[in-house]
């Protein structure tokens, strides 16, 4: 959950007064990712992400919010794995002070799947 709180101002990660893991994953939380993912790829549909992300949200357990979560960004990012980790990784170095765009992207080569 390190993408979650990765932005200056985020809530720390981890849940304060016995509050239950779950609740690191709410609407407010969702929204931030979303503009913070917007901020970086403007072709991201965050009206869309922040939609089915919230969707009965507060009703889930931590796993569940968790998966609600990864489909949402898969239903918004870019089809290609590389390109969508891209995006979430640029989200995270911007909001990062002193950080260049893209300074915290691990050198990748890609692999394609054999067959």
């Amino acid at each position: 959950m390190r993408w979650l709180a990765c932005w200056p101002g985020s809530e720390p990660a981890v849940p304060s007064d016995g509050q239950p893991f779950k609740n690191l994953i709410h609407a407010g939380t969702v929204a931030q990712a979303g503009q913070h993912l917007r901020r970086v790829w403007p072709a991201f549909d965050r009206a869309r992400f922040e939609s089915l992300a919230t969707t009965g949200l507060e009703t889930l357990e931590l796993k569940a919010r968790a998966m609600l979560l990864a489909d949402a960004l898969e239903a918004t990012l870019p089809e290609d794995f590389a390109q969508a980790t891209d995006v979430i990784e640029d989200g995270c170095d911007r909001g990062q002070p002193g950080a260049a765009h893209g300074a915290g992207r691990a050198r990748r080569t890609h692999v394609t799947e054999p067959g």
